[in-house]
Parts: C-alpha cells; structure tokens; sequence
C-alpha cells in the first residue's frame, strides 16, 4: 500500500464515520477496487485509522463522558454488541465479510428503513420528541441490540441506531449523540 492509497483510506474512514452509512463496507469496497492484498497490515491499518475516528468522538463528546447516568446508558447499550461480537466473531469474519451482494443488500434496506421513518415523520405518524434525557435502560438495551446488527457489513453502525432510535421517537439529534457515544 502506497501513501495515496492509504491517504485515500483515511479520507473514506473519516467522512463516512460520522454519516449514517458503514463506513467499514466503505473501506471493503475500496479495499478491493484498489486492489489492496488482505494481510495483518491492512487489518491493523483499518483498525488504526477506526480507531482515529473514535478518538476524535471522545475529544468532541468529552464533556457528556462525566455524566454517571449517561456513561451507564451507554454500557446498556454497549452489552449486546459486545455479546454479538465476542460469540459470533468466527463466523462473521469468514463468512460475511468479503460478501459484497449481502454489503449491497444492508445498503439498501437501511436506507429504505431510513425512507420510511422520514415519510412516517413527515406524514405525522411518528412524532420525534424524546430527548436523550428521556432515554430509560431499556431503550438503550434496546438500541445496543440494534447496534448489534451493525456487525453485518453493510449495516451502519450509526445508521441503524438512528433508525431504531427514531422508531421509538427520539430525535435524531439526540440519536446522533448516543450513537457517537455508543461508538466509544
């Protein structure tokens, strides 16, 4: 991997960290247009630079790290990602990574999901008025779950939390915050 592709690489992780797209498929489609050989290198790469994303989430979302109550809201959620993550590690890594037709497919069915919640809202069938303040242990288990989803490629991470978010009425400012926290 020469500098530009790795500059190229960076640029992918930062801009599409913080949209509600996955920014890890990003990396995999580009991954494979550049032609990049999978090796431990280009694994610790992408860890690197993922992990430049979330450091920035702390730098700018410090001050919401000192509330007790949020930070416990926060591991609720963090729970069933972790879960997923640490029992079905094996299974995802060989078989869903790579598989550019499933990345496509969650591409399109959160982006529909993200569609029709914005048409409910717009139609005034789904009212987002929840604050995160609002937020109780429940809807945080609840949004670490959809969280959890996010460990199929294609399925953003942040997006989906939005969306489970919005479903249950908060607004997506406040979704946009307890995904970024969530993230760390």
């Amino acid at each position: 991997m020469n500098w530009l592709q790795a500059l190229l690489l960076g640029v992918i992780e930062g801009v599409t960290e913080f949209l509600p797209i996955s920014s890890t498929a990003h990396l995999l489609i580009a991954e494979r247009l550049l032609q990049l050989p999978t090796s431990t290198f280009w694994s610790f790469f992408t860890v690197f630079i993922q992990l430049g994303a979330i450091l920035s989430v702390i730098a700018a979302f410090f001050p919401y790290l000192k509330e007790r109550r949020l930070l416990l809201l926060i591991g609720t959620g963090f729970l069933p990602t972790a879960f997923v993550g640490l029992t079905l590690y094996k299974l995802i890594k060989s078989y869903l990574f790579g598989n550019f037709t499933l990345m496509a497919l969650m591409f399109i069915g959160v982006g529909l999901l993200f569609l029709v919640l914005e048409w409910l809202v717009y139609t005034k069938r789904l009212a987002l008025s929840r604050k995160i303040e609002a937020l109780t242990y429940q809807h945080a288990l609840f949004l670490g779950f959809a969280q959890a989803l996010a460990v199929v490629p294609g399925v953003s991470r942040s997006g989906i939390v939005f969306v489970a978010g919005m479903a249950l009425g908060y607004r997506r400012a406040d979704m946009a915050l307890f995904s970024f926290l969530l993230a760390v």
